[in-house]
């Protein structure tokens, strides 16, 4: 039997009473979720933003957190068979409903993008579980552009600003930083969907497939969506508009920073029109049917929350009036950090304090067994082979024969006087014994 075909027969197996497939994909998925922060193991990503800008659009747009989405589009076989797509649309969906939430109450720029990250692979992972590779590849490739230019546009105007990442400390950056505010907002357009850019048709094409299979995570990603344009219309709002509240006036940044973030516009605004048209649609099984709501919602996502974030932040004495929006429980992230601290985090704590104490106690039996093993070899060494080899056994029995040898060798002096002495002795001695005898 081939090689593929041994793999198909033990992937149609049962592990514990469950599809073999299924319970390889979920595991699958479970690593997928941590690599692409999916809920609940979506609390290491922002956290991972507080690098430098460039490091951050990489991390962020196409590279490292895109891999789990990548797993999932490449073992979509292995899922299909389990039958575990729904659960990856179902966690995408929730996730990126989440993440948006998190996003309405976040002040530093860096974190509200990295949590529109987490928001926007939720919505990957709705596209490969409702419509398989092609619609989740399709937003992984518009959200790489326009995701780099917004984190590199961010950086850019964190440099202006001399370093300041809070957004109530911003303002005014249009006037003084024309170039990046353009290509800024050119990122935001792609991002919230505005009609004809690149997020716009990627996005598009999730919502039509979550229309066609399952129409309540259709309304999860559509209001996750609305959330999406008003977070960064609220964004906007406070960075460019108005007086600036910082310390110090920005400044442009210089053409190593502005071109790349021209080119990426370009991109964020054009490719998605182009990928769709010559690529994508000559996928097999990407057109899924586009009917009339599916637009209007998909428009009305995109434009409604851009003017609620217009309507509640607009005219606002920004950084000095309280945020409608930036409530506590979003401002703490809904303390997912501190359920994972008083869960997990003290569970981490606990066994660090076990295996520590474990480790003293196996120094402590190692310690005990060299030094008992130090006192045999060393009773072995003094008392067996000094004491008792050297001095009773061999070399002492030794020592005894060449003492007994010595004693014999006595008498042979070599004088004949004394030899006849000594046979005269015995002679007598031997007669008295004969006489005593008889």
């Amino acid at each position: 039997m081939s090689g593929a075909g041994l793999l198909e027969t033990e992937m149609a197996g049962t592990v514990f009473g469950f599809k073999t497939a299924a319970v390889v994909s979920l595991l699958l998925f479970c690593g997928a979720a941590g690599k692409s922060g999916q809920l609940p193991l979506h609390v290491w990503l922002p956290d991972a933003m507080e690098g430098p800008t460039p490091v951050s659009a990489l991390i962020h747009a196409a590279t490292m957190v895109a891999a789990g989405v990548f797993l999932v589009a490449r073992a979509m076989p292995l899922f299909f068979d389990g039958g575990t797509l729904p659960v990856v649309a179902w966690v995408g969906a929730l996730t990126a409903l989440v993440a948006a939430f998190i996003a309405l109450g976040q002040y530093d720029i860096k974190r509200i993008l990295a949590y529109s990250t987490v928001s926007q692979l939720g919505l990957m992972m709705v596209g490969l579980g409702v419509g398989g590779v092609a619609i989740g590849m399709f937003h992984l490739l518009t959200h790489a552009f326009f995701k780099a230019l917004l984190f590199l546009g961010a950086g850019s105007i964190i440099h202006g600003c001399r370093e300041e990442q809070d957004i109530r400390k911003m303002g005014g950056v249009w006037k003084s930083m024309r170039v990046t505010s353009i290509a800024y907002l050119c990122g935001t357009a792609a991002l919230v969907a505005f009609p004809f850019t690149s997020g716009f048709f990627s996005k598009d094409e999730i919502l039509a497939s979550a229309w066609a299979a399952n129409r309540p995570i259709f309304w999860i990603a559509a209001f996750a969506s609305l959330l999406t344009a008003i977070y960064m219309t609220r964004q906007c709002l406070y960075v460019f508009t108005g007086a600036h509240r910082g310390d110090h006036e920005p400044h442009e940044s210089p053409k190593v920073m502005t071109v790349p973030l021209i080119i990426l516009a370009v991109a964020a605004l054009g490719l998605g029109w182009l990928a769709h048209e010559t690529v994508f649609e000559k996928l097999p099984g990407s057109a899924a049917p586009h009917e009339t709501i599916i637009i209007v919602v998909s428009v009305a996502v995109a434009l409604g929350g851009i003017l609620i974030g217009w309507l509640l932040y607009g005219g606002r004495e920004l950084g000095e009036a309280p945020d409608p929006l930036a409530v506590e429980p979003l401002r703490e992230k809904l303390w997912f950090d501190e359920l994972y601290a008083a869960t997990v985090g003290r569970l981490w704590n606990l066994m660090a304090i076990i295996w520590e104490q474990l480790n003293e106690l196996l120094l402590f039996v190692r310690d005990m067994v060299v030094a008992l093993a130090r006192a045999l070899s060393s009773a072995m060494a003094i008392g067996g082979d000094r004491r008792f080899i050297d001095t009773f056994a061999f070399d002492g029995l030794c020592e005894k024969l060449r003492d007994c040898g010595w004693a014999v060798t006595r008498p042979q002096s070599g004088f004949l006087p004394g030899y006849l002495r000594l046979i005269a002795f015995g002679a007598v001695a031997l007669g008295l014994l004969l006489i005593w005898m008889t």
